[in-house]
């Protein structure tokens, strides 16, 4: 796709690999992974800032 999204890989694209290979790789439940889309990068930027605020205040959607 084209859209920006956020991934955690140790619980989601690498959920299947073996522990030991996902601490080989330096995968662990803290890393995430951005990818940015095509969208206007200010929509981007408004929307992770958005986020960051959201989990200071420990609420999730």
């Amino acid at each position: 796709g084209t859209e920006t999204f956020i991934t955690f890989p140790y619980t989601q694209t690498h959920v299947d690999m073996p522990d030991a290979e996902k601490d080989k790789r330096g995968i662990d439940e803290y890393l995430i992974r951005l990818s940015i889309g095509i969208e206007d990068y200010e929509d981007i930027e408004q929307d992770i800032i958005q986020a960051l605020e959201k989990s200071k205040q420990g609420v999730i959607s």
